[in-house]
């Protein structure tokens, strides 16, 4: 299942409850097999839903290689180059485009 922009679902619907929590109910046919993802932009801080899914997962990050020096790294917002669609190595500073982070 996956929810996109939970923070702005609505915590009730015609009395039925919680809609987040009704789909998450829904995927117990399949606990065997089943995957949840949860995204959203998070919202008020303390009141966010995202951050309280976030606050109690295992906050797992995913990391890849630089094409350019191998140095294990998130992809972050802050290091996309969006003249040349690219992403600048945090360590080396080199810019890769898209391409290259595919090949490897």
């Amino acid at each position: 299942m996956l929810a996109d922009e939970i923070d702005r679902f609505p915590s009730n619907v015609k009395d039925e409850g919680d809609t987040l929590n009704l789909a998450i109910e829904r995927t117990k046919t399949w606990t065997l097999n089943r995957k949840i993802v949860l995204t959203s932009t998070p919202t008020i801080k303390g009141e966010s839903r995202i951050e309280r899914e976030y606050e109690n997962s295992t906050q797992e990050e995913y990391y890849i290689p630089c094409p350019k020096c191998g140095t294990m790294q998130k992809l972050e917002w802050r290091n996309i180059i969006f003249e040349n669609v690219g992403h600048k190595c945090s360590d080396c500073l080199e810019v890769s485009n898209e391409y290259e982070w595919k090949k490897i």
